[in-house]
């Protein structure tokens, strides 16, 4: 037993010995044969809910620590929040805040995620807040970013379910909301 993952070469040539072009060829078709709510049962949404939300809150946490002052002083910019309201009630899959360092971009985006959480009525979309510098424990792999979030949130990475939600192969419960802080810092 090891506890060292297969490369994606390994894994390609797993796959096409067989039978399958390589590991994501494998991972499609795998996927397609199963029964898609035996393969996804219910409480893989949950599960990624409540990790999403541990790894957001570590995230808000480490940006108060970081303000030069009371976070809950800092200055709210209700013109941005609202953009971000109608982008999640939107269909487009990616917006940018884009502002120079010092402008307060991190604490917007933490203001605005505990907003989020903080709702009563809150819908299901998994809120996925991370500083940049976890990427770097991704760049230098071998595998694709939805294996690594898969890791990241607690599931198999072979169960592709990011994949089958994006894909809609199987019924999400709300939206995947992937925010990254500070990515100019990398």
């Amino acid at each position: 037993s090891t506890n060292s993952n297969p490369s994606r070469v390994t894994l390609d040539i797993l796959s096409r010995f067989v039978g399958y072009k390589d590991w994501e060829d494998f991972n499609i078709n795998c996927v397609q044969c199963r029964n898609k709510t035996d393969f996804y049962p219910a409480g893989y949404w949950e599960i990624v809910l409540e990790n999403s939300k541990t790894i957001s809150s570590n995230t808000v946490e480490r940006i108060k620590l970081k303000s030069g002052i009371d976070f809950e002083c800092t200055v709210k910019r209700e013109f941005a929040e609202d953009r971000l309201a109608d982008f999640i009630k939107n269909p487009a899959p990616a917006t940018a805040l884009i502002a120079p360092g010092g402008y307060g971009k991190s604490t917007l985006l933490a203001h605005w995620v505990l907003n989020q959480q903080r709702k009563k009525n809150r819908d299901k979309n998994v809120l996925l807040f991370i500083p940049a510098h976890l990427l770097d424990q991704f760049a230098p792999s071998e595998i694709y970013i939805d294996v690594w979030l898969m890791r990241l949130l607690g599931l198999e990475p072979d169960s592709n379910f990011i994949g089958a939600v994006a894909k809609d192969d199987i019924p999400s419960q709300g939206k995947f909301i992937f925010i990254v802080d500070a990515l100019d810092e990398i």
